[in-house]
């Protein structure tokens, strides 16, 4: 549930091209204590942002 809680306020905060930026630090933390699912909604990763997110988490969900 904290995943989620953090990226809805991601998104809120960042335009689509900074959410790599603003989740690579939470993911990367995130990893340490389990699997990581990002649920993102539909169309807003950047085809280069969404290849990268793919390799750093078990799974992308799009709502």
């Amino acid at each position: 549930m904290a995943l989620l809680d953090c990226v809805e306020i991601l998104f809120a905060k960042y335009d689509s091209k900074d959410v790599f930026t603003a989740l690579h630090p939470l993911i990367n933390t995130m990893k340490k204590d389990g699997i990581v699912v990002l649920c993102v909604a539909k169309d807003t990763l950047a085809p280069r942002t969404e290849k990268v997110l793919r390799h750093m988490c078990e799974e992308v969900i799009y709502l």
